[in-house]
């Protein structure tokens, strides 16, 4: 393999692995066991360390170690707040080239959640739902140029795995977890017809009010959901793992 091609797998797993929690928030790195597991010399991880301290993964401290990334509130909420922006920017240039015939397929697999979730609530059909509307997203990207799709595409990743962990504790912790969910799913639905009629103006406010309702309910829950997070890497196979993009 290539060197550069080393390199860029060795980031995508080492990322893949970030996204999928299977590292304790400010985990030191083991670089050396990390190199036997993937089969690599140190040097591809050490790379793909630096490339991910750039991309805001983790934390490379000086003499210290490489360790994972820890968001603060703040931090979320300007995350959040800048991914609502270049969404929308994106779902404008989306829009005129979606095909009809594979947003309706989206759409099915969200109006097919709904029916479940009025049915009863339970884990592996709101997993299933993260994963398809993650899908629904990256479609989307394709859509748009690539420097555009570049820059979301990372902060859909830098969001991915929070945003699981909001939905894993709206299911888990929420009273009225039903409401909350369908209007989750809900969201989608109405998005997927929006592209389907071309209406742009309202899936960019679906957009935003999806991403600012996200953000708002974490930053109420930080401290549960953080506990959560750091419960999920203790037994993480109970939630499954991310769909590969």
């Amino acid at each position: 393999m290539a060197i550069a091609l080393l390199n860029d797998w060795v980031y995508d797993e080492i990322k893949k692995k970030i996204i999928d929690n299977e590292f304790t928030p400010g985990e030191r790195i083991d670089i050396e066991a990390l190199s036997n597991e993937f089969g690599v010399s140190r040097t591809p991880v050490i790379t793909a360390l630096k490339a991910l301290d750039k991309d805001g993964y983790i934390t490379v401290k000086q003499r210290s170690g490489s360790y994972i990334r820890n968001y603060t509130p703040e931090e979320l909420e300007a995350l959040y707040d800048f991914r609502a922006a270049v969404e929308c920017m994106a779902i404008k240039k989306a829009i005129p080239h979606a095909d009809p015939a594979r947003v309706s397929e989206f759409l099915r697999h969200f109006e097919e959640t709904a029916r479940q979730i009025d049915a009863a609530v339970n884990l592996e059909t709101m997993l299933r739902f993260f994963d398809e509307q993650l899908r629904f997203h990256f479609y989307l990207l394709e859509l748009c140029p690539q420097i555009i799709a570049n820059e979301l595409k990372n902060l859909i990743d830098l969001t991915r795995r929070i945003g699981k962990l909001h939905l894993i504790y709206i299911t888990r912790n929420i009273p009225d977890n039903v409401s909350a969910l369908k209007a989750e799913v809900d969201m989608h639905v109405r998005l997927a017809k929006a592209v389907i009629d071309k209406d742009v103006a309202l899936a960019q406010r679906l957009i935003e009010k999806d991403h600012m309702s996200t953000r708002n309910c974490i930053i109420s829950h930080f401290d549960e959901i953080e506990a959560l997070q750091m419960e999920c890497c203790r037994d993480f196979a109970e939630f499954g793992h991310s769909v590969n993009m």
